[in-house]
């Protein structure tokens, strides 16, 4: 109530018409439940990979400021291939249909005055790229196979004895080398020079060395017209192949008689 007196009043009494107002009392406001007072939220976007484990932790905030998960609160998550932890952790692990393209999940926050709350998590899925061919592995022993594909086409009856028996010995040494799977590099590489010596020195059956009557050199000059071993100089080529033979890993022996003319 107030009341105020005029001024300048002369009388002893005065008659005064007091004016009264009242107020509603104020009602207490409800406390606000946990869903106002937290936010649930996950990293706006999560990487991952076919075939991959992809994780997404949960945080809070409360009025403004980072806080704890209240003491309570669960958890729940929505979609195919999702998993949700006690602590709010979703999991995924995205399949070859879900390369290149984003999922994304919902999870449901419950606390503990069963107040709920919806936070979303996102998964970018990486697109699936194609393994980078394994380069073809190398045959150490391809220029071996090929040198003996070749000499194996020979044939024994258009060479000399002697030339055929170093060469033989030098074919069946490569192929020994060519099976033996623990075969080191150098015994590969002496088989296959002791090959091509010995294929090479292979003299035709039949070839005496001597010119023919229209290859005969005029005197005091070499014969270059043919290239032909003298039985010398094919018997000592002979046995330089034999010797290759004998330093290419201990496969052969190979006794060469040199002949007289």
């Amino acid at each position: 109530f107030s009341v105020d007196a005029a001024a300048g009043t002369s009388k002893s009494s005065i008659h005064i018409s007091p004016v009264i107002t009242y107020t509603d009392a104020d009602e207490p406001k409800p406390t606000p439940g946990l869903s106002e007072q937290y936010a649930a939220a996950y990293p706006a976007s999560v990487a991952a990979k076919v075939g991959e484990k992809a994780t997404a932790a949960v945080s809070f905030t409360k009025d403004g400021a980072a806080a704890g998960a209240p003491a309570g609160t669960t958890f729940a998550v929505a979609g195919d291939g999702f998993t949700v932890a006690a602590d709010g952790t979703v999991s995924f692990t995205p399949t070859d249909a879900q390369a290149g393209k984003t999922v994304t999940a919902t999870v449901t926050v419950t606390y503990s005055d069963k107040s709920t709350d919806t936070a979303t998590v996102t998964f970018k899925v990486a697109a699936k790229t194609e393994p980078e061919p394994k380069p073809e592995p190398t045959d150490p022993k391809a220029d071996l196979r090929k040198e003996v594909e070749s000499a194996s086409k020979l044939d024994e009856k258009d060479y000399t004895a002697d030339s055929w028996k170093v060469f033989a010995a030098a074919l069946d040494n490569a192929k020994a080398v060519l099976e033996d799977k623990d075969a080191t590099e150098a015994q590969i590489s002496g088989a296959l020079t002791t090959l091509k010596s010995a294929t090479a020195a292979l003299a035709k059956a039949g070839d005496t060395g001597k010119p023919d009557d229209g290859d005969k050199p005029s005197a005091g000059k070499p014969n270059d017209k043919g290239n032909g071993l003298s039985k010398t100089g094919a018997s000592v080529a002979v046995i330089g192949v034999a010797m290759l033979l004998l330093a290419a890993a201990g496969f052969v022996t190979v006794n060469v008689v040199r002949r007289r003319r």
